[in-house]
């Protein structure tokens, strides 16, 4: 993902099989086509990204602190933030409330849109 010297078309060729199941991407070849139209971020954009993600200090510590209500939305086979990121989370923010998707990759809104707003929705009532 931090490789940026390819023209933005080839750079989604790469980062697609990170953020989508080799599962869903077999089941849904047309919807990787219109994926593949939507309009990236800059390249400036991506660099600063990961320069923010790669900087970043631990602040776990804080998370007992938390009291606003929190959702932490996983998907199981996420392949570029684990899973044990979201069990951290959810044992250290008091209360907070964890919705894994299962085969569900890093762009699972975009694989179960109409699950995830269920989840959402009912997160928003309680």
């Amino acid at each position: 993902m931090t490789n940026l010297s390819s023209s933005a078309d080839d750079i989604k060729k790469r980062i697609v099989p990170l953020l989508f199941t080799s599962n869903w991407i077999k089941q849904h070849p047309d919807y990787l086509k219109k994926f593949a139209s939507f309009v990236f971020p800059s390249i400036d954009i991506f660099e600063r990204q990961g320069e923010a993600v790669f900087s970043w200090e631990v602040t776990c510590d804080q998370l007992k602190d938390i009291s606003q209500d929190t959702l932490v939305v996983t998907g199981t086979d996420d392949l570029v933030l684990s899973s044990v990121n979201s069990m951290n989370l959810i044992e250290n923010i008091p209360g907070a409330w964890l919705a894994q998707f299962k085969e569900g990759g890093h762009a699972l809104m975009f694989q179960y849109p109409e699950r995830l707003s269920v989840v959402v929705n009912i997160f928003l009532e309680n």
